[in-house]
């Protein structure tokens, strides 16, 4: 060509003409590496000029795509396509950069290959080329259109037709239906792609077009007004069958069952609190929170039922008031350290409670053999859970007896090494210091479940607690005040322990292990 050219008084014109008759050529023969340059410095060269109608003649190479045999092609495209809605998207370079990610959504063969970016990276010159009609450079589509999809809850019950009586403003999304190439046709394909579709419809796409999901009125030809929502291509998601089918080469249509199968742990229904479009999408697909949420949490008919389950007993608990419950569930969204706090909580609920319930067997099995050795045993439950009588057998007892001596007896199971007094049971033990016992019973760590002689060989009875607290706490008035100002104080194997103003006294198990006696020699201290 620079031979030719040498020799010939030739214009631009002639040249520019010259040019993209041999691109054409080239283009439909063999194309190549050197036939896409070559088309990318011509229509940069064009594009600075403002010549918008050499670039309805020139050649334009599609970005790469994978055809049908599988092999990697590019297509010629046109710029001067008549029909708007099929003007092929600008190099993906030039697209807003939130939109860089769904990409892949879009066919290869109606976009622009990036070499055009590279050789025009002027936005602004992309800008007046989507303007000019030449590319789309927003994959939303703006229109007016007659449209027959009237909120279903508008129409009234009859057979009339309805459609709009004139266009209406409406939006739908390039290359969303088209055939095999389209985006729900891609999306089908792959669950990772079906995937993206999700996120490009909930994370882009209804914030680029939120008034697309607000309802707007529209005069039918039934001479009456009806909602529609101008957002067309809510459609496409709500009637397409675009969710691939696990195991099948089939495809489901979006339900709350085949969106909750699909983005199990890639998704989060609980963001539809933070996203209220999204919630107003679902709604016009006909797809409900709770049942969404509901599928999300369980993926079979037993999961379904133990979740049933678990909601009824989440409302009874709080008496069917449902403010509670979306209290509580604040709470959990707001506070990431609720649970943990929770956690710790139930943890310490479940000791005390495996401990009440230990104590309560230990105390019932030590009256067994209190009754087994001939005592007489009453409950008392404040400041100390027994009292008894000896036994009559002996002369010594019975004076005893007759003389109405009993005796009071705090029981306390441990598997450590100390147990613990409440204020309350360290005032009777000082009160009654004379005829108060305390009753270890000391069991192996673990041991839940105790027998009858188990308890026997380790009870161990210590006669002078109440000696020792008095000298731990001078008096009893003392005592209360010490449980509010006084963080802790020791004395002869008894300790003072004050915790959130709550006194407690701890008894170290030397002791009942030094000083205490079996059951079998009961009988003979008590006389």
């Amino acid at each position: 060509l620079t031979d030719e050219f040498a020799t010939l008084e030739w214009g631009n014109d002639d040249v520019v003409r010259s040019l993209i008759g041999n691109l054409k050529a080239r283009a439909e023969n063999n194309p190549d590496e050197i036939c896409f340059k070559a088309s990318a410095r011509l229509f940069a060269w064009i594009a600075g000029r403002r010549d918008w109608n050499r670039l309805r003649e020139l050649p334009i190479f599609s970005a790469e795509y994978e055809s049908a045999n599988r092999r990697t092609t590019r297509d010629v495209l046109r710029l001067d396509n008549p029909n708007q809605r099929d003007l092929p998207l600008a190099p993906i370079a030039s697209w807003s950069e939130d939109l860089w990610a769904y990409s892949d959504l879009f066919p290869g063969r109606h976009t622009l290959a990036d070499f055009y970016f590279n050789a025009v990276p002027d936005k602004a010159t992309w800008d007046a080329l989507d303007r000019e009609g030449f590319v789309r450079k927003s994959v939303i589509v703006k229109s007016e259109a007659v449209t027959t999809r009237f909120r279903a809850d508008d129409l009234p019950d009859d057979e009339d037709e309805h459609r709009t009586s004139k266009p209406v403003p409406v939006t739908s999304v390039a290359f969303m239906t088209e055939g095999d190439i389209g985006i729900m046709a891609r999306a089908r394909q792959t669950e990772s792609r079906a995937r993206l579709l999700w996120g490009f419809v909930t994370e882009w796409l209804v914030k680029e077009d939120p008034d697309g999901l607000e309802i707007s009125q529209a005069s039918c030809v039934c001479e009456n007004e009806h909602g529609y929502y101008p957002a067309e291509w809510i459609a496409p998601l709500r009637e397409n069958r675009w969710i691939p089918a696990a195991g099948s080469r089939g495809a489901r249509k979006a339900d709350a069952q085949s969106l909750a199968n699909l983005l199990r742990g890639e998704w989060a229904p609980n963001s539809l609190n933070d996203n209220p479009d999204v919630a107003k999408l679902l709604k016009t697909m006909g797809v409900e929170r709770f049942d969404l949420t509901r599928a999300f949490m369980a993926s079979s008919d037993e999961e379904r039922q133990e979740q049933d389950r678990i909601f009824t007993n989440i409302l009874a608990s709080t008496g069917g008031d449902l403010t509670i419950v979306n209290r509580f569930a604040e709470d959990l969204k707001n506070d990431d350290k609720l649970i943990a706090h929770l956690d710790e909580r139930r943890e310490r609920l479940r000791v005390v409670h495996g401990n009440q319930h230990l104590g309560k067997q230990v105390e019932k099995l030590v009256k067994q053999n209190l009754e087994g050795e001939g005592f007489h045993v009453e409950g008392t439950g404040i400041g100390s859970d027994f009292k008894i009588e000896p036994p009559p057998e002996d002369a010594a007892s019975l004076k005893l007896a007759r003389a109405g001596k009993t005796w009071f007896v705090e029981v306390k199971a441990t598997r450590d090494e100390r147990v613990r007094m409440t204020d309350t049971q360290a005032r009777t033990a000082v009160d009654e210091r004379d005829k108060f016992l305390l009753c270890v019973v000391q069991l192996d760590s673990g041991q839940t479940e105790p027998g009858l002689d188990e308890v026997r060989e380790s009870m161990r009875f210590v006669q002078n607690i109440g000696e020792r607290l008095i000298d731990l706490c001078g008096n009893l008035d003392r005592f209360v005040i010490m449980r509010e100002g006084i963080t802790a104080s020791e004395s002869d194997g008894v300790k003072l322990e004050v915790e959130s103003g709550a006194a407690k006294v701890r008894v170290a198990k030397s002791v009942w292990q030094d000083d205490g006696f079996p059951l079998d020699d009961l009988r003979d201290k008590l006389k």
